[in-house]
């Protein structure tokens, strides 16, 4: 299944179910490799140019919005625990995974060459243009939530 919609700033947004007996569902997850350092998204972090705009789109799609202070988050409907970010332009996007150890996902990061920085209960890297690919550990993203 398939749903397709604009933001109000004209950005395509597509959500995807696969539904059980399906091909995509039965092939899920079979071509990752196996030295992945994570294997679920927990949020992204959305840079927007109207923020209240975007906000009330995502709470008029059924999106539960979230508590904690100072950002304008929402759960996505469902119990997966996915939450999308909204901020203001001028950074970089968020993408954060779930990993099982975070001193082990930071170490597997710095084998592949990359730069890993620790902030808080998570350990991130950027990517070149400026986007933070963060890793937290399901434990302390339990307690933040």
């Amino acid at each position: 299944m398939l749903f397709a919609i604009h933001d109000p700033e004209g950005q395509l947004i597509e959500y995807t179910q696969y539904l059980p007996g399906s091909m995509q569902f039965e092939d899920r997850g079979k071509h990752l490799g196996e030295g992945r350092v994570s294997q679920q998204v927990v949020g992204v972090t959305i840079p927007v140019k109207d923020v209240e705009a975007q906000a009330a789109l995502y709470a008029k799609l059924g999106f539960m919005q979230g508590k904690r202070t100072g950002r304008t988050e929402f759960r996505l409907p469902g119990n997966s625990g996915q939450e999308i970010d909204l901020k203001p332009v001028g950074a970089g996007a968020e993408i954060l995974f779930e990993v099982s150890d975070t001193a082990k996902g930071a170490e597997t990061l710095r084998s592949r060459g990359l730069k890993v920085e620790r902030q808080g209960a998570t350990v991130s890297v950027k990517d070149p243009d400026g986007n933070l690919v963060a890793f937290i550990s399901e434990a302390d993203r339990r307690e933040a939530q």
